[in-house]
């Protein structure tokens, strides 16, 4: 996905009792999607932790992180809807811990993942522990 967005956005423009395709819907969903996103990064330069995402690590035990909000460097909202655990990682190089937004698709939940500081995406990663 790349980092440039569209400068212009079509809106989805229907009369009362119009049929409307589910593609049309999506349509309509994605532009009030984008408009929030230039939103966020234009007026509120909203970018990392919001509320929660509260990282606890114990050596040797998973990381355990809190449910929480964050935005990513698009803009972007990430929730995480629910508690979750990951190992911590083996060896001796440093690695981060990142909320990232799955590759793939734009509307799943987001994944957490241990990461080389360098290989750190500042557009859709949320650092929350090293």
């Amino acid at each position: 996905m790349s980092a440039r967005r569209p400068l212009t956005i079509e809106r989805v423009h229907h009369v009362p009792g119009e049929l409307l395709r589910s593609g049309d819907l999506r349509d309509g969903v994605a532009a009030e999607s984008e408009l929030l996103w230039w939103h966020q990064r234009a007026v509120h330069d909203a970018t990392g932790v919001v509320t929660g995402l509260l990282a606890s690590t114990e050596k040797g035990m998973p990381v355990f992180v809190s449910a929480g909000v964050a935005y990513d460097g698009l803009g972007r909202e990430l929730d995480l809807t629910r508690d979750a655990t990951i190992e911590q990682p083996t060896g001796d190089g440093v690695l981060l811990l990142v909320l990232r937004r799955c590759t793939g698709c734009a509307d799943c939940t987001p994944e957490l993942a241990w990461i080389e500081p360098a290989r750190i995406e500042r557009c859709t990663d949320i650092v929350l522990a090293r």
